[in-house]
């Protein structure tokens, strides 16, 4: 399973990249808190070319309550 992701567009910064990543792949749009974890830099982590990759804590509300109230098995 992988986290949702993306690169990073030339009029974003990361807090605003990762509020795009979330809506664009998981419909994720209302974020309670956003807090970057860690900076992963090191230029011999990926072979092939110099990446950067930053991780971040997301916390969001829960979803609405529906309006379902299950009926007791025999009840009818």
């Amino acid at each position: 399973m992988g986290l949702p992701g993306g690169r990073l567009r030339n009029d974003e910064d990361l807090t605003t990249s990762v509020r795009r990543q979330l809506a664009e792949k998981v419909d994720l749009r209302e974020l309670a808190h956003l807090e970057q974890l860690a900076v992963f830099s090191d230029p011999h982590r990926v072979p092939g070319g110099r990446v950067i990759a930053s991780t971040f804590w997301v916390w969001c509300p829960p979803p609405p309550p529906r309006n379902c109230h299950p009926t007791p098995a025999g009840i009818r």
